[in-house]
């Protein structure tokens, strides 16, 4: 079976999902490659699968809009043309920016329209794509967790070395964001709720690169006169990730929607009790590794919920958290049985 993905490789430093899926793929016998003009123009294959198609939309140049899509619908156009089968993962069911809500309607009316087979991440994501999406009840589904990322990231660094980076003292209590910065993520509300709590022996370190000046200014300027607040925002080297997580007590991750949650699955991947809103997936995911790793709170990130979070979070857990249900081996093979279903005469 020929697999030509949108990616597949290439974002493997950003991300390394695609390339922890597309590995095991191809291990049960897949033939992975990662997209491009070209390869659909020349070469022919079974399955044309596509992550993130609305990123496009999330370009602030309209030109760069144009030319993002234009290249998707060429894409698909061409694989579809020489027999491929089109899958879309859902990791969003839409753009996170919203700069375009017009074109974005036109967009996955027309791009849902072709697809003949859609991935959805767990069973309450599926749920929220029919009701935005009804067309979806006549396309074929699989649902499949995300994966997890232990081993995927290094992870040699002990608890005590982290903390030493940061110049924690050993009974302070530290709370960790991690990740590109974007507006949907609520970085500035979590430092400014942060900051309402006056106890010296808090400690909160955010590390990523913003996805704007204003949301880096709003970082900066909510940081100012509070030496509890620590922020790196540079984009984070794959090594870097685990002097963060291996340092926190806790890691919040307030997001103001969310389908889906790769970073929620890179903190429990290191074992760090998770804060995040009842939206999308999440009571889903907790229920799937307990509440004793993941924490839901309703409505806005407030004081309150921020203070019941830490008493959760310094709770000893005796258990190492239970990742199996996210095992790769187990989605890969459940990826290339729904490709085979859909596609009944490979190359």
């Amino acid at each position: 079976m020929r697999v030509i993905a949108k990616p597949a490789y290439k974002n493997r430093t950003k991300n390394p999902y695609n390339w922890l899926l597309y590995h095991h793929l191809e291990h049960l016998g897949a033939d992975i490659h990662d997209c491009s003009l070209l390869r659909c123009l020349f070469e022919r294959y079974d399955i044309l699968h596509v992550h993130w198609p609305e990123d496009g939309l999330n370009a602030r140049e309209y030109s760069q809009v144009f030319y993002r899509l234009l290249s998707l619908f060429l894409i698909v156009k061409l694989a579809k043309c020489k027999g491929a089968k089109l899958v879309w993962t859902s990791h969003n069911y839409r753009a996170h920016e919203r700069h375009y809500p017009r074109l974005e309607k036109c967009f996955w009316q027309t791009f849902l329209n072709q697809i003949d087979g859609y991935i959805s991440l767990s069973h309450q994501g599926r749920e929220i794509l029919l009701h935005s999406f009804p067309q979806l009840q006549q396309k074929p589904c699989l649902v499949s967790s995300h994966g997890h990322y232990q081993d995927a990231y290094p992870n040699d660094v002990d608890r005590q070395t982290a903390r030493d980076r940061f110049s924690i003292l050993p009974d302070q209590f530290v709370i960790a964001h991690f990740g590109r910065i974007r507006q949907y993520k609520n970085v500035p509300h979590l430092i400014e709720t942060f900051r309402q709590l006056p106890d010296p022996k808090l400690v909160l370190l955010i590390a990523g690169a913003p996805e704007t000046k204003e949301i880096q200014h709003c970082i900066l300027e909510g940081a100012t006169n509070d030496p509890r607040v620590q922020v790196n925002l540079e984009t984070l080297r794959e090594e870097e990730f685990q002097y963060y997580l291996q340092a926190a007590d806790l890691v919040i991750l307030p997001y103001f929607e969310v389908l889906n949650s790769g970073s929620a699955l890179l903190s429990l991947s290191f074992g760090c009790p998770t804060l995040l809103p009842n939206k999308g997936s999440m009571r889903e995911l907790q229920e799937q590794v307990g509440k004793q790793w993941i924490k839901l709170y309703e409505d806005e990130l407030t004081v309150s919920v921020l203070k019941d979070a830490i008493s959760w979070a310094s709770i000893n857990r005796f258990d190492s958290i239970d990742l199996s249900h996210f095992d790769w081996d187990e989605i890969a093979q459940e990826t290339f049985d729904f490709f085979k279903l859909l596609d009944r005469d490979p190359v």
